[in-house]
């Protein structure tokens, strides 16, 4: 899946890994 940060349009996470690291991270989702 796709995932389009929020407050950084240019950043797209393909990557489900790495959402959830990026997710972990900012716990804003």
């Amino acid at each position: 899946g796709r995932l389009l940060v929020s407050g950084d349009p240019d950043i797209v996470l393909n990557d489900a890994r790495v959402q959830e690291v990026y997710l972990g991270k900012e716990a804003t989702a």
